[in-house]
């Protein structure tokens, strides 16, 4: 499993140095749901989903921006 970070708007993943790539093998992989989160709400990244990869594109899971049931620290960038 890779945990990626999506832009909801124009659906680029985050790269390394601060790129943003449509690629998803070159995206960073934050290795977990609260990494990936915790690294959005640290740099404040806002209009962005994770997304879990399992493979195959078919079998991804979004997470976010959903503010149903969600800590209020990540109320700031929409989780």
């Amino acid at each position: 499993m890779r945990a990626l970070i999506r832009d909801l708007r124009t659906k680029l993943f985050y790269g390394p140095a601060w790129q943003w790539t449509a690629k998803r093998e070159a995206a960073c992989d934050f290795r977990s749901t609260f990494r990936a989160l915790a690294f959005a709400e640290d740099n404040r990244l806002h209009g962005v989903e994770v997304v879990l990869t399992f493979g195959r594109p078919e079998k991804d899971v979004t997470v976010g921006p959903d503010l149903q049931g969600r800590s209020p620290r990540f109320l700031s960038f929409g989780f």
